[in-house]
């Protein structure tokens, strides 16, 4: 079981081309310079946000740069399985497995049109650290990430995201918030830029259990990683134990 975890948040333009270079240069980048065990990138990454984009060989894109790369990818991802069409949130080893697929329950707006809600949370371990995985409109909603993090023992909640340019100051206060009520890491990936009509924040960010801000990419493709501390969690669990007063009878 590994004490710590070396994590990082790539932040993408979603109107830079060609894409998957862009995509793939940034995370050769990271990984030269910060040598992560981790790397999440945003919702619909690869796509820009178009959400008409057929997914055709992405999924192999993600594989293949998590294999050539050596370290885990978590990304946000159009998947299309027995008929339907889902923006999943997937993660490949360092051997280009794939580990796990989430598939985002809360649809924004016309994602409605293109996608179908997923029905299932999903937990993922890693070297012993236990990850809920969420995406995007999730974050604001309590009641999942409180879901996910009631056993007690969820180190990180990892947010893959596409959060409108808009709203960036109810971005921040959700990751936050999702940290310090659960007492545990959150890292967020957010797409930045603009597409058409469309236009998002970026403010990819990580924060710690007691709701302590640890870094925030700036505007613009860039990234952001740190090593975090297994410990830490389960301290500030003791010192706000919201999860332990929990009357989940009442409600």
């Amino acid at each position: 079981m590994a004490e710590t975890l070396r994590v990082a948040v790539a932040q993408v333009d979603c109107g830079a081309t060609p894409r998957l270079e862009r995509i793939a240069g940034l995370a050769e980048r990271l990984c030269r310079e910060s040598a992560p065990e981790l790397i999440l990138f945003p919702e619909l990454a690869a796509e820009g946000y178009d959400l008409g984009l057929r997914d055709e060989g992405l999924a192999e894109f993600w594989s293949n740069l998590a294999a050539r790369l050596q370290v885990r990818v978590l990304a946000g991802l159009a998947r299309s399985r027995d008929g339907q069409r889902y923006d999943s949130s997937c993660c490949w080893d360092a051997e280009g497995r794939l580990l796990t697929e989430y598939r985002k329950i809360h649809l924004w707006g016309e994602e409605t049109a293109h996608f179908q809600a997923g029905n299932a949370p999903a937990v993922l371990e890693i070297d012993g650290w236990k990850l809920g995985l969420m995406i995007c409109a999730d974050l604001g909603f309590p009641e999942l990430s409180r879901k996910l993090c009631a056993g007690g023992d969820l180190d990180l909640l990892a947010v893959v995201s596409a959060w409108s340019g808009a709203f960036g100051e109810l971005w921040n206060l959700c990751c936050r918030m999702r940290a310090w009520e659960n007492s545990c890491y959150l890292a967020a990936a957010n797409l930045w830029g603009s597409r058409g009509d469309a236009s998002f924040c970026g403010l990819s960010q990580i924060y710690g259990p007691g709701g302590e801000l640890l870094g925030r990419c700036p505007e613009g493709e860039g990234y952001l990683c740190l090593e975090l501390d297994r410990q830490l969690p389960a301290q500030h669990k003791e010192s706000l134990p919201w999860l332990k007063m929990r009357r989940p009878e009442l409600y």
